[in-house]
């Protein structure tokens, strides 16, 4: 499977089927985000954490209620569970690597209906566990020509 056929089937999803949704206030910061929190880091967040440790605070592709990075926008799809943070993008390459250990491909994945593009994490649901970042699940895209292809998500609430 090549980011070409993801990103097929994620905007197929995102423009053709109407199913993006965006889940940040206003000013582009997740709900629940305070002010005064500084970048990569959360309300709650505990001293001596690292970004990328792939614990879902102060990470790419965080969990949006730990408040998202600077430039992240809170996102999920409808009918595939779950949420992430995700970057603003125009290639694959400006999306950063997952944190900590998985198997999962960053890409620019999602068109933000704005003319450019939002990174997510694509993973193979077969990998099980070590498919996502720690806390992440691989949520099935249910795409019959890509049967084992998923993207990384939280869970709500």
């Amino acid at each position: 499977m090549t980011h070409g056929n993801i990103r097929s089937i994620l905007m197929a999803l995102t423009i053709c089927g109407g199913l993006f949704l965006q889940a940040c206030d206003g000013d582009g910061e997740s709900a629940g985000d305070s002010a005064g929190d500084s970048a990569g880091d959360s309300a709650g967040d505990s001293a001596g954490d690292s970004a990328g440790d792939g614990d879902g605070d102060g990470d790419p592709y965080g969990d949006p209620s730990n408040g998202c990075l600077d430039g992240e926008t809170n996102i999920g799809l409808v009918e595939i569970d779950g949420v992430w943070c995700a970057g603003s993008c125009e290639v694959d390459a400006d999306c950063a690597m997952a944190p900590g250990t998985s198997s999962a491909v960053p890409g620019c994945y999602l068109d933000d209906g704005m003319g450019g593009g939002l990174c997510g994490l694509s993973c193979t649901v077969s990998d099980g566990g070590g498919a996502c970042p720690t806390g992440m699940d691989c949520q099935d895209l249910m795409d019959p020509d890509y049967s084992d292809t998923g993207g990384c998500t939280w869970p709500e609430g």
